[in-house]
């Protein structure tokens, strides 16, 4: 059981890291990383990534050494790892990651190249939620802070959904910039986040 944290990450790079670009490549010619080189990351991006390998050092650490962990856990009942609902909330995760990723075809990216400008996807997920995909995202972190209950986890997840709004806030200028009035009116009536949330 002390592994499951680690198996959940290495599914999620695995498939909807490396695997996903690997199809982009193969059905688009073009493997969907957006950073140009010598680029470097801006600061929510580079949260997000600096938030992600903590949790992966973190699920190192309690497949190694379990029994040091057990003084980080969070009180009570809340301490306990809940590994069933931690895979089940996971794989919801892995898989509407993974269906918003594909619904946007050739406009799938990570990151932000400022010079392409692809088409607005607003079918699917995206007529329900305008980043399906960062959903996906925190949902995944919720999992695994379900299978590993310390207080590092928790403040991970919040440091996290905090450095994916910034990353949204980014990303919403450059499509108001390259789809102007398309992305405004899309904007109106879909919400950023979760269904029946804020626009």
């Amino acid at each position: 059981m002390n592994w499951i944290p680690l198996g959940l990450l290495a599914v999620f790079f695995v498939f909807v890291g490396l695997g996903r670009m690997g199809l982009q490549r193969w059905r688009f010619g073009i493997w969907g990383w957006a950073q140009a080189p010598g680029r470097p990351l801006d600061g929510a991006q580079a949260a997000l990534l600096g938030g992600a390998v903590l949790l992966g050092v973190e699920a190192l650490g309690l497949a190694a050494w379990p029994d040091r962990l057990a003084a980080v856990r969070l009180p009570g009942p809340l301490g306990a790892p809940h590994p069933l609902w931690a895979a089940a909330v996971a794989a919801g995760a892995f898989a509407l990651v993974l269906s918003a990723q594909l619904q946007m075809g050739r406009s799938w990216r990570i990151g932000i190249d400022p010079d392409a400008v692809t088409p607005l996807v607003t079918r699917g997920l995206y007529a329900h939620t305008r980043n399906p995909i960062y959903v996906g995202l925190v949902l995944g972190i919720l999992g695994l802070t379900l299978a590993l209950p310390t207080w590092l986890s928790l403040a991970l997840l919040v440091f996290c959904a905090a450095a994916i709004r910034g990353i949204v806030r980014n990303e919403e200028r450059y499509l108001r910039r390259v789809h102007g009035a398309a992305f405004q009116a899309y904007a109106a009536r879909v919400p950023r986040f979760w269904p029946g949330g804020a626009r």
